[in-house]
This record gives structure tokens, sequence and C-alpha cells, in this order.
């Protein structure tokens, strides 16, 4: 068992250090910081750069499922990696300077769907691919051994307890995160999101036990969602807005972009599971 974590670990050192080369390349159009793809210097450098990086962190991912035979271990790796590249573009002032507020707060609600749908696409394809990797010669195949078969359809049981624990992670998270944010930093946010959501998917799994971790692992872009339609309401001009985050007066929330809620987010989140399922191990039927 601390064989295998640890070499989780490793997967999701080597996915975070190779999206942290890949940052300089993702930059905004005018060299600031708070790097979003709605902002990027170049699309086509862009474009290679996601696609790269995806690929890599795909085959990882697949390799971390196949290993723990769990579907949340190759998000850890997915949104773990992308830690390194959240990191490496840099807070949000560089985003709340350039663009035009509180409107564009919208299009960082935008930007977040695009993140869920590509960390999901990945996801699903890191299963599949997992499910044709030959088996282990070395390892044996009696039923106490045998990880259970992956396969798509166990990631998607949306049942009450599913979208409760979702909610009860993206309530929780929130409001640990809210309490925890105090200014704008990158390793602040990052730290901030991974532990709020760590905790928030503990409480979560353990109290609704679901059949799916589908739910906690969305609930961080469910969070996301709510603090950008905040921001797009709640401040009638850019000057109001402006003058809240000078003063240190703006929610918290606001000032992670969505690839730190998608990447520090999911990992707290995937993190929150495995320390429940270890402090209470969970029966985990098939669909």
């Amino acid at each position: 068992m601390m064989l295998k974590s640890a070499i989780l670990v490793l997967f999701t050192l080597a996915s975070a250090a190779l999206w942290c080369s890949l940052a300089p390349d993702l930059r905004s159009w005018d060299g600031s910081s708070g790097l979003t793809l709605f902002d990027a210097a170049s699309w086509p450098a862009t474009a290679k750069c996601l696609a790269l990086g995806s690929l890599a962190s795909l085959v990882l991912a697949a390799l971390a499922v196949k290993l723990r035979g769990d579907w949340s271990s190759g998000m850890l790796v997915l949104s773990g990696g992308l830690v390194g590249l959240a990191g490496a573009g840099g807070p949000i002032d560089g985003w709340l300077r350039r663009n035009p507020l509180p409107a564009s707060y919208a299009w960082l609600m935008a930007e977040t769907l695009l993140w869920l749908l590509g960390l999901l696409v990945l996801s699903m394809a890191a299963l599949l691919l997992a499910a044709n990797f030959p088996p282990r010669s070395d390892s044996p195949t009696t039923p106490h051994s045998e990880s259970p078969p992956l396969s798509i359809r166990q990631t998607w049981p949306l049942d009450i307890p599913c979208l409760l624990s979702a909610l009860t992670s993206a309530a929780l998270g929130a409001g640990v995160a809210y309490l925890l944010i105090r200014n704008s930093s990158s390793p602040q946010v990052i730290a901030s999101l991974l532990v709020a959501f760590a905790v928030a998917g503990l409480i979560a799994h353990s109290s609704w036990s679901p059949k799916s971790s589908m739910g906690i692992l969305l609930s961080p872009a469910v969070t996301a969602l709510g603090a950008y339609a905040w921001g797009c309401f709640s401040y009638p001009s850019q000057n109001q807005l402006l003058a809240a985050w000078y003063s240190r007066e703006i929610c918290g929330l606001m000032l992670a972009l969505p690839l730190h809620y998608l990447s520090a987010g999911v990992a707290g989140s995937a993190l929150g599971i495995a320390w429940a399922q270890y402090l209470r191990p969970v029966a985990i039927t098939q669909a």
C-alpha cells in the first residue's frame, strides 16, 4: 500500500513538472499573471502545449488507475499535475487589471466548464486505457488479490447519495476556502483550496458513502461557478470591485482562477476521498 502511494505521488509530481515547464508558452497576451485560456497570447502555441501536457498526463493517470484500481487515482494525477501549471501561471492580479470587470467573471465561468470538460474526458480516457493494459505477470490472480474490473459505468451512478455528497462537498469546501483565502497569492490560494476540499471530501464521503466519487470530485467546479456568479452581480462597477480588492474586502473565493479550482480543488477532493476510505473502508459495488 505504501509503495503504491509513493508511486502515485511520483506520477503526480512528474505531471506537475511537465505542466510547469509548459507554462511560459501559455502566458497571457500582455505577459501579466493570471493564466486563463481566453487571454492566451497565441492560440496555436496554447493548443500545442495543452495537447502535449494532456497526452503525457493521460498516460500517467492511466498507469495510476491500473496501479490502484481506483478511478479517483487518475483524477488525482490529472488535477495534481495541473497544480504545477496553476502555480507557474501566477495569481489572479494580472487578470483583474487587464479585463473589464465585473462582466469578465462570466468568462471565468465558461472557462471553468472547459477545464471541467477536459478533466472528465481525460479521466474517462485514462479509465479506458487502464482497462486495456495487460495484467502484471507477477501479480497473483486470486479472488482476494484481484482488483475489480475497471468500467466507466462505475463512475456515473448519479443517485441521491452522489448528489448529496457533491452538494455537501461544494458547500463545505466553499466555507473553509472562504475562511482560508486571505489574499491572491498563488501559493496561498492553492494551499487553501487543497486543504478546504480535502476536508470537504473527507466529510462528504464519510457522511454519505456514495457509490461513485464523481460528485465530490466535481464539487470544486460548482463552488467556482457560484463564486464567479457572485462576482458578476455583487459589484455594480469595475471601480468598486477593484476598490474591494485593493482594500482586501473582496470575497476570497473570487481570487481563485478556474485553473486553481480544477487543479488544487479537485486534487484536495481526491485526497479527502482517499483519507475517508483509509479511515473507514467503503465497499464499492459495481453498477
